[in-house]
C-alpha cells in the first residue's frame, strides 16, 4: 500500500517514502507523480547533475534536469530535501528533482555490511553498504567521461567493479591501494538490458580517499622468501605476503614476466616503467591462483642486479609437447608464462581492435596463425604494433615470446594444457627463415579462377561463332534461293513479255484496225444504204436497223479494246514486279513517289505526296496493292477526270494504317454502274479485300474524288526485325 499524502503545492497526492517509489510500476512512474522526500547526499556524480541519497526506508537515484552549472552546488553528505516527481528510470524508479534544498550537513554513515549472496540480487540497487577487498587492477578507458574504474577481488575469488569520479587525488592515492585490501562505503549499482534484466553488479564509490587500507600481518616487517616454483604449494599461506625472485624475461603496461630456477612468473604491477629485460628483482607481495600456474600481485619492486644480456628463451617443439594423448603425460606446467623459441609455418595474418594501455584510445593488434608439425597456435603482437612486410602465409617464422599455456576446461578433475599462444614482445621476436612462396593458395585460385574463366569465354565465343556460322550460313542459303527465284522471275518476265505481252499488243493493234477498217465501212455502207433509202422508201427501216447493230458492234469492239488495253497494263505491272519492282528497292512511301509522279506528269497535275508517323516496311503482299490501288486512283484521276491537283496522304499508326488519294477533277456518280469493259474500281476492291482491309469511295460531280484505304490491323503483314 502506498503512503499518500494531499499536498497543496502539487494539488494531488504525493509520495513521502522511497519504499513507497521501489515499489511503483513502469507505467505508474512515468505518470509523474509527485515526491518530497529527506535525506543524506551520499554520492555525487562528477558534475553533480544526479546523486544518490541515503533515507532511514533506503537510498534512492535522484536526477536534476537543466544546466547543473547554474544549479546550486551540492556536496557529499549534504542533508536535503527533494521536491519532484517520480519517471522510470532504467532498472528501478526515480525521482526528477524540480527543487532541492539543502538543510544542514554530516558525515555520511556507514554502509551496511555488504553480503555475498547480494550479488546477484536486484533488490540491493541503491542500497549504501560498508565493502571489503584487495584492489587487483584499474582502468582509465572512460576518463574522458568523468568516471574511473577499479577492478576489486572479494572473498579471495569473486571480482567486482567500483566506479568513482576520474579526479586528481585518484592517481594520489591509487600506488597505495594497489594490491592492498581496503575498506570502503558505496552505492550498490546494477549492470542491466533494455529489459530491465539485471546483468551484473557494480559499486558506485564517492571517491578513492574514502578508501581505508586494511592492516595485514606482515606487511610491515620483512616477507617470507619463496622460491617461484613453491607458490601456492601446501605450506604457503596466501594471505600473508611473501617474496620472491626473479630474471626479468618481459615488461610492458602492468605486467612483468620473472624467470626462475626452474619455472617463470606473471607479476601484476602498478606500472612496469625502469623495468628492463635482463634485470634480476625481488618483488613482493601475494600469490594469485591461476589456471595454469600461480601468478603474482606485487606490492613493491626492487631491482637487485642489471646482467646487461637478453635471456636466452627455451627451445620447443610443439610435438614433442602434443605429443600423445594420454593424460599422465601433461604439457610440462613450467614453461608457462617462459621465454619461448619455436619455429612454425604462417597460416593467416589477423588484426583486431582492443584498447591500449596508453590514453590514446582503440588500436590494432596483429595476432599471427601459426602452425608447428601437427599443432597450431596464436602469436600476438604487442597492442599498436605493426609486423614485418615479409609476414605472409606460407613463410617459416622463428618466434620468441612469452609462453601462455590453456587449461583444457572440459577436464575439470585435473589440470590438462592442451594448448598455448605466444606473446611477442616486439617485432624483433619474428625471424623470418624462409619467405612465403608467391604460389600462395590465394594465388593460385586466381590462376584457376583466370583460366575457368578464359575457358568459359572459348566456349562462348565458340557457341557464339557456331551461331554466327549457322546465321551466316542460312542468309547465303535464303540469298542463294533468293537469287534462284529472282532468276526464275527474271525467265518467266521475259517469257510473259516475249510472248503474252506481245501478243496483247499485236491483238490491240489488229483489233484497234479492224475497228477503224469497221467503222469506215460501216460509215461508208450506211450513207450508200441511206441513198438508197431515199430512193426507195422500204430500205429506210433496214437503214436504221443496219446503224443501230453496226453501233453496237462498234461499242463491243471499243470494249474489247478495253479490256485489252488494262490487260496490257496489268501485264506490264506484273512483269515489272518479277524483275524485281519498285517495293523490291524501296519502302512504300518513296515507291508512291516513284510511281505516281510519271501519270502526274502526264495529265498535268501537281502531285503532293504527304508520310505521317514512322514507316513500316510491310511483306510485300500488302505493300503491292497498297502501290497498286495508289496508282489505280491515280490512273482514273488522270485518264477521266483532267484533275489539277493530286494529293496523297500515308499514316502510320502504331498498329495500323491509312491512305487517302484525293483528286479535284471532275468526279463521278459512284452509284453510277461502270461502263464495259473498265475494271479498276472492282479491281481495288478486291486488292484491299486481299489484305484485309477497308477501301471507300467518295465522290460527286464536278467536286473531286477521295479514296480512303484502311488497314485495321498490321501485325499480319510487318515484317520480322533481323
Amino acid at each position: 500500500m502506498l503512503l499518500l499524502l494531499a499536498c497543496p503545492s502539487f494539488g494531488q497526492s504525493v509520495i513521502t517514502n522511497v519504499m513507497d517509489l521501489r515499489q511503483l510500476s513502469v507505467e505508474e512512474a512515468a505518470m509523474g507523480i509527485p515526491v518530497e522526500v529527506s535525506g543524506q547526499l551520499v554520492c555525487l556524480s562528477p558534475g553533480g547533475a544526479h546523486f544518490f541519497i541515503l533515507t532511514e526506508n533506503g537510498g534512492a537515484y535522484v536526477q536534476r534536469p537543466g544546466d547543473h552549472t547554474i544549479l546550486p552546488r551540492l556536496h557529499t553528505g549534504a542533508l536535503v530535501k527533494i521536491e519532484g516527481k517520480t519517471y522510470p528510470g532504467e532498472f528501478y524508479p526515480a525521482i526528477e528533482a524540480v527543487d532541492v534544498k539543502v538543510d544542514g550537513w554530516k558525515p555520511p554513515p556507514r554502509g551496511r555490511p555488504f553480503q555475498l549472496d547480494e550479488i546477484n540480487r536486484p533488490a540491493s540497487d541503491c542500497d549504501w553498504v560498508s565493502v571489503e577487498g584487495r584492489v587487483i587492477g584499474y582502468s582509465d578507458v572512460a576518463a574522458p567521461y568523468g568516471r574511473f574504474y577499479l577492478l576489486l577481488e572479494i572473498n579471495d575469488s569473486i571480482q567486482l567493479g567500483v566506479n568513482m569520479p576520474a579526479v586528481v587525488p585518484v592517481w594520489k592515492k591509487l600506488p597505495d591501494c594497489m594490491f592492498r585490501r581496503v575498506r570502503f562505503n558505496a552505492i550498490v549499482g546494477t549492470i542491466y538490458n533494455a529489459q530491465r534484466q539485471m546483468t551484473g553488479r557494480v559499486f558506485i564509490a564517492d571517491s578513492i580517499m574514502d578508501f581505508e587500507l586494511i592492516e595485514e600481518e606482515g606487511l610491515h616487517h620483512a616477507a617470507v622468501n619463496v622460491p617461484i616454483e613453491e607458490l601456492m604449494q601446501v605450506t604457503m599461506d596466501p594471505q600473508k605476503p611473501v617474496r620472491t625472485r626473479g630474471l626479468v624475461t618481459h615488461a610492458s603496461g602492468n605486467d612483468i614476466y620473472l624467470r626462475g630456477a626452474e619455472s617463470a612468473l606473471r607479476v601484476a604491477v602498478m606500472n612496469s616503467d625502469g623495468l628492463k629485460v635482463g634485470q634480476r628483482v625481488e618483488v613482493e607481495g601475494f600469490a594469485w591462483p591461476q589456471p595454469v600456474s600461480p601468478a603474482f600481485r606485487a606490492l613493491k619492486v626492487r631491482v637487485l642486479s642489471d646482467t646487461g644480456k637478453q635471456p636466452e628463451p627455451v627451445d620447443v617443439e610443439l610435438d614433442e609437447l602434443f605429443g600423445t594423448d594420454l593424460p599422465e603425460d601433461l604439457m610440462d606446467s613450467r614453461l608457462n608464462y617462459g621465454l619461448i623459441r619455436m619455429q612454425a609455418q604462417l597460416l593467416e595474418v589477423g588484426k583486431s581492435f582492443a584498447a591500449p594501455a596508453e590514453k590514446s584510445g582503440n588500436a590494432v593488434q596483429v595476432s599471427l596463425l601459426c602452425r608447428s608439425g601437427d599443432n597450431s597456435f596464436e602469436a600476438r603482437l604487442p597492442i599498436g604494433v605493426e609486423g614485418p612486410e615479409e609476414l605472409k602465409p606460407g613463410a617459416v617464422l622463428e618466434l620468441t615470446g612469452i609462453c601462455n599455456l590453456m587449461h583444457n576446461e572440459d577436464m575439470r578433475w585435473r589440470l590438462y594444457a592442451d594448448g598455448l599462444w605466444l606473446q611477442l614482445r616486439g617485432v624483433d621476436d619474428i625471424t623470418v627463415i624462409k619467405p612465403a612462396p608467391w604460389w600462395t593458395v590465394k594465388r593460385l585460385l586466381w590462376a584457376v579462377g583466370i583460366i575457368f574463366t578464359i575457358l568459359l569465354l572459348f566456349v562462348a565465343w565458340t557457341l557464339l561463332l557456331r551461331k554466327t556460322v549457322e546465321r551466316q550460313t542460312g542468309i547465303i542459303s535464303d540469298k542463294v534461293e533468293r537469287e534462284a527465284v529472282l532468276d526464275e522471275r527474271q525467265r518467266i518476265a521475259r517469257e510473259l513479255h516475249d510472248n503474252l505481252e506481245q501478243g496483247l499488243a499485236g491483238t490491240a493493234i489488229q483489233l484497234q484496225g479492224s475497228r477503224r477498217l469497221l467503222k469506215h465501212n460501216t460509215e461508208t455502207f450506211s450513207s450508200e444504204l441511206w441513198k438508197m433509202a431515199d430512193a426507195f422508201q422500204p430500205l429506210e427501216n433496214l437503214a436504221e436497223r443496219f446503224d443501230a447493230d453496226m453501233g453496237r458492234n462498234v461499242h463491243e469492239f471499243a470494249a474489247a479494246q478495253e479490256m485489252l488495253a488494262y490487260c496490257g497494263d496489268e501485264s506490264r505491272t506484273s512483269i515489272i514486279d518479277l524483275r524485281g519492282g519498285l517495293l523490291e528497292k524501296m519502302d512504300l512511301p518513296a515507291a508512291l513517289r516513284q510511281a505516281l509522279q510519271p501519270l502526274a506528269d502526264e495529265g498535268l497535275a501537281e502531285l503532293d505526296i504527304r508520310v505521317s508517323g514512322m514507316p513500316k516496311r510491310l511483306k510485300q503482299i500488302a505493300d503491292r496493292n497498297l502501290l497498286m490501288v495508289a496508282r489505280e486512283a491515280v490512273t482514273n484521276a488522270v485518264r477521266h477526270g483532267n484533275p489539277t491537283e493530286i494529293r496523297v496522304e500515308l499514316t502510320y499508326w502504331a498498329s495500323s494504317l491509312s491512305m487517302t488519294i484525293y483528286n479535284n477533277g471532275k468526279g463521278f456518280d459512284p452509284e453510277q454502274l461502270p461502263p464495259a469493259g473498265h475494271f479498276g474500281v472492282r479491281g481495288m476492291h478486291e486488292r484491299i479485300n486481299r489484305i484485309k482491309g477497308e477501301l471507300t469511295i467518295e465522290s460527286e460531280i464536278d467536286k473531286g474524288t477521295t479514296v480512303t484505304v484502311k488497314l485495321a490491323s498490321l501485325k499480319e503483314w510487318e515484317l520480322e526485325q533481323a
